[in-house]
């Protein structure tokens, strides 16, 4: 990881939080995205179809999807007032 200029972050030994967040989001694509996806046409869809797929996922997920803990917005439309710039899709 060091020769790619990847740091690892981690917090103290045995915190269960620190991964919390991706491996939420992780559950939500998996059912949401992947198990939702229409891959019974192929016995086992290629590496790129996958990728096609998340990157779906991850464009419906940050535009369209409201959350709750957002107060029913979508991620874009809560970061919107806080002066972030949107990713386009």
């Amino acid at each position: 990881m060091a020769r790619q200029g990847i740091e690892q972050s981690l917090s103290r030994v045995g915190n269960c939080y620190d991964n919390a967040v991706m491996e939420s989001f992780n559950g939500i694509l998996k059912v949401e995205g992947l198990y939702n996806e229409a891959f019974s046409t192929a016995s086992t869809p290629s590496f790129i179809e996958q990728n096609q797929a998340i990157e779906r996922f991850i464009a419906f997920y940050h535009h369209r999807r409201p959350s709750s803990v957002l107060n029913n917005k979508t991620p874009m439309a809560f970061n919107q007032p806080s002066g972030l710039t949107p990713m386009v899709y």
